[in-house]
């Protein structure tokens, strides 16, 4: 069986670029995305976008620190993949996951 990634995203205070990500995330065979949004304010933006079916919604965390901490402890995936909002995905990533990874070859792509 291929292992799982979980991917964590923790939210800024009126943060908007995770929608985007969102997007970018929706076709790969990820396990589970869990948007990490410790700061009430950002309710009425999350409840306004439709999710993957793999996501997952947490208002828990103060601080960047802390929302990547509650996703952690939520996550159930064989490994983590943590993202700032304002990163990019490029083709490639699930390489060091599927085929095991090297120094000569970087597996994870994200600017």
């Amino acid at each position: 069986m291929a292992p799982t990634i979980s991917v964590i995203v923790p939210i800024a205070p009126g943060e908007r670029k995770w929608v985007q990500l969102l997007k970018q995330l929706e076709p790969l065979p990820v396990h589970e995305i869990l948007l990490c949004a410790g700061a009430t304010n950002n309710r009425t933006l999350i409840e306004q976008v439709g999710f993957p079916e793999n996501t997952k919604v947490l208002l828990e965390g103060k601080g960047r620190a802390g929302q990547m901490n509650a996703g952690a402890k939520l996550a159930t995936g064989d490994y983590l993949w943590f993202f700032a909002c304002g990163h990019e995905i490029w083709l490639g990533y699930t390489g060091c996951v599927e085929g095991g990874h090297s120094r000569s070859s970087p597996c994870a792509f994200v600017s």
